[in-house]
């Protein structure tokens, strides 16, 4: 399906227009095998390699570098001409606009596609591997698969690495903490058009900014992440029809209360209840024990409820989380939006009480099918991230666990874009009236799960992220590059 085309004249003078084919211009003429433009394959594949459909855009060509250095001498071409830019790695975040545009230029990743695996002695004295931006975790781990080493990065594995640049959780978060705590380097052009590294020894205030700070500093085009032995893990996908759907809210319940499975650092789970255009609501899940254990009893629970579908079982690392591959369809429309809030016994009730209430309500003569995943960020996963050096949602183990709430929608027709994005907004709404009239709100954002109307910076550290981010913007991007010509979860800073 072709993305609708809105008329430029809606929202772009002419003068706007030639500026935009002007820009491509200039980049065709320095990088005449690098740019293209609509009507060519390269331009339609680029331009669509975004999982919802919903946010395919019509940029006035597509920019796709071949190195850093080329990608540089680009940027620093735009930031010249003060041209709209977007910048695409993996293309999951389905936010309109965030890794697309209509006009303008769209950068595209996909050709920095560095894999090198670098042991020891090396600077940084870990055996570590540099991945371009380029990849999904799907290339990264089946990469290491062979040498039977695995890296702290995504759970669904057609995510791209970009996910870094929004914390990331993991499947290892509970001994390892955010994926970003385990970034050692990351080469990076700034809007200059320098390519610089941060690491704990260079650029410290800038290796910290990258780790949740999202694309308001630089275009990160390589990240270098500590490699950890692999060996045989037990886990894989699990689902359950709607009669389990009661068992599934009670298993995940004791699974996140203290003395409950997420006690135990090696555990780990992604779950999720939705709701289908029937109404029928249903539930699954990944379960993931680092370690060579059958049927581990932190998921007793979860195990004594018959599936309909599983892959449970005892997997290198690269296999167990292959299932998460379907995520990456680009055949319909998406959103996310997300909140968060303290863990207890009325946590999943109220997850699940609000999404099917809303969906009800909203959503009755819609093709589409909505839920929520429900992940919790321990004791454990907070103090690792902290023991790592830290970063910029710099939340603290002491005020206990909590979980973070992704809401998700499906759908197949462009008319129906207005209500699934109010669907998604009344939806966090209703969730957060409750758990504040609870006592069970948690103030924080996470913005790789963030819709496009939230403010996910604003929450890093309760608050207090958002001056020294606003810093750093203005030490390494001091003409505002990244706050005025590219668009995303921005500082909200004035230039």
């Amino acid at each position: 399906m072709a993305p609708e085309k809105i008329l430029r004249e809606d929202f772009l003078t002419l003068k706007k227009v030639e500026h935009e084919i002007s820009a491509c211009a200039m980049l065709e003429s320095l990088f005449p095998t690098s740019v293209f433009s609509p009507g060519s394959a390269a331009y339609t594949a680029e331009s669509q390699a975004i999982w919802s459909q919903a946010a395919w855009l019509w940029p006035s060509c597509v920019f796709v570098p071949s190195s850093p250095k080329e990608l540089a001498r680009g940027l620093k071409t735009l930031a010249h001409t003060k041209t709209p830019f977007a910048i695409r790695s993996g293309g999951n975040m389905p936010v309109k606009g965030h890794a697309s545009i209509d006009g303008g230029v769209l950068i595209a990743m996909s050709r920095l596609n560095e894999m090198t695996l670098v042991p020891t002695p090396n600077d940084f004295d870990v055996p570590y591997l540099r991945a371009g931006s380029a990849h999904t975790w799907k290339e990264i781990y089946e990469h290491l698969d062979p040498h039977d080493l695995f890296v702290i990065g995504g759970r669904v594995v057609s995510v791209g690495t970009s996910l870094i640049l929004g914390g990331g959780i993991s499947y290892f978060s509970g001994t390892h903490g955010w994926a970003a705590n385990n970034v050692i380097n990351f080469e990076v052009v700034l809007a200059n058009g320098t390519i610089v590294n941060a690491n704990k020894s260079t650029n410290m205030d800038l290796f910290w900014a990258l780790k949740g700070g999202s694309n308001n500093f630089g275009i990160v085009t390589r990240y270098d992440m500590v490699t950890h032995e692999g060996g045989l893990m037990w886990g894989g996908a699990v689902a359950w029809d709607p009669v389990n759907t009661p068992a599934f809210l009670d298993a995940q319940t004791k699974f996140m209360l203290p003395g409950g499975g997420s006690d135990d650092p090696k555990a780990a789970l992604m779950s999720n209840i939705e709701v289908n255009a029937g109404g029928a609501v249903s539930s699954g899940a990944m379960l993931l024990y680092h370690g060579d254990v059958a049927d581990p009893p932190v998921f007793g629970d979860f195990l004594k409820i018959t599936p309909m579908f599983t892959t449970l079982g005892v997997h290198k690392f690269a296999t167990l989380v292959a299932p998460t591959s379907i995520y990456g369809a680009r055949d319909k429309r998406s959103l996310f939006s997300s909140t968060s809030l303290k863990i207890d016994p009325l946590t999943m009730k109220i997850v699940h009480d609000e999404v099917v209430s809303t969906a009800k309500t909203m959503l009755g003569n819609v093709d589409c099918s909505v839920g929520a995943g429900v992940q919790p960020v321990t004791h454990n996963f907070l103090q690792a991230a902290k023991d790592l050096g830290g970063d910029p949602m710099d939340l603290d183990p002491e005020k206990g666990s909590f979980c973070v709430v992704l809401l998700y929608a499906y759908w197949f027709q462009a008319e129906d874009d207005t209500l699934l994005n109010a669907w998604a907004e009344a939806t966090v709404n209703a969730i957060e009236r409750r758990t504040k009239q609870t006592g069970l709100y948690y103030p924080f954002t996470f913005l790789n799960d963030a819709g496009g109307n939230q403010k996910p910076l604003e929450t890093y550290g309760y608050g207090k992220s958002l001056p020294r981010l606003r810093e750093l913007s203005k030490k390494y991007d001091p003409d505002g590059v990244f706050q005025t010509l590219v668009s995303g979860f921005k500082l909200g800073m004035e230039f």
